[in-house]
């Protein structure tokens, strides 16, 4: 073999090693920052989103309603998150009969983590009911910061204000 073609391939072979050193550092550092970001969601869903919904939760029941928290932690297989983590409130309005209620038709709110682009907390929801229409679907994004009680409260309570007005 040439001198010339050793020192091209070695020179290939050098920046290609660095190519992926350099994105190895990129993938751990994006690592990191997740764990960071899926801890925080955690605390913010103990301290905040559960106490809320077990607060409007009781209220309902004094009601003869039933609610349910589900909450989620991610799973993954492979390399990244495939489940994201997350908090969901499923409502049983009295005067429906439990049996008639599937994953479909079950009205419900739910905070989860959004971490492969946006890092914000998302929202979704549904007040679909058996045996009628409605919607579901996206509710809206935030930032960590902005999830409180009032901004929890209000979403649990849009919910619960269209499932009611049925």
């Amino acid at each position: 073999m040439k001198g010339d073609t050793r020192e091209k391939i070695e020179s290939l072979l050098d920046r290609y090693e660095d190519k992926l050193e350099k994105a190895r550092k990129v993938a751990e550092k994006k690592k990191v920052e997740e764990a960071k970001f899926i801890t925080e969601f955690k605390r913010i869903r103990g301290e905040i989103i559960r106490p809320a919904m077990e607060e409007i939760g009781k209220l309902l029941s004094d009601r003869d309603h039933d609610a349910k928290i589900f909450e989620e932690d991610e799973s993954s297989e492979y390399e990244g998150p495939t489940t994201a983590s997350s908090i969901e409130m499923r409502f049983y309005p009295f005067g429906y009969e439990k049996a008639t209620f599937r994953r479909e038709n079950t009205p419900f709110i739910s905070f989860n983590v959004s971490t492969t682009f946006a890092k914000k907390v998302r929202v979704r929801g549904s007040n679909m009911l058996p045996g009628a229409s409605g919607s579901s679907g996206p509710r809206g994004e935030h930032e960590m910061g902005q999830i409180n009680e009032d901004l929890v409260e209000g979403e649990v309570m849009a919910i619960i204000e269209e499932i009611l007005s049925k």
